[in-house]
């Protein structure tokens, strides 16, 4: 079960954020102490002293599984008529190729090419 965010933007927990003062909410040494001690008693201790880690998407588990198909009907250069124009499809169906048999990890290029496609049948035709 992974955690959501969105109550952390509910706005009665800005509004009272705003009320707390300034010197608990900064302090360089031990970040989102007012957070931590909140919740210390729901969570587990230990996983307050692990480093901050970037968050990965599923998006690359998608594009081999259930976004296989689309991905490989965007990035084609029947698509969208002239893109062609810009995108080199043989190096591109490489990217998804080899992303898609695991030999290297494009998720980012290819969601390049897969909202530049979209946007530009959307927009420039």
């Amino acid at each position: 079960m992974g955690l959501n965010r969105d109550p952390i933007l509910d706005y009665r927990l800005v509004e009272l954020s705003a009320k707390i003062p300034t010197k608990y909410k900064l302090n360089f040494k031990d970040n989102k102490i007012i957070f931590k001690e909140a919740f210390a008693k729901e969570l587990p201790s230990h996983l307050f002293n692990q480093p901050k880690r970037g968050w990965l998407s599923p998006a690359a588990k998608w594009l081999r599984d259930e976004l296989k198909d689309f991905s490989y009907d965007v990035i084609n250069k029947n698509y969208t008529q002239g893109s062609e124009e810009f995108i080199d499809f043989k190096a591109a169906r490489k990217l998804l190729d080899d992303h898609i048999e695991g030999k290297k990890y494009n998720l980012h290029l290819i969601w390049i090419l897969i909202t530049w496609q979209l946007w530009y049948k959307k927009c420039c035709l």
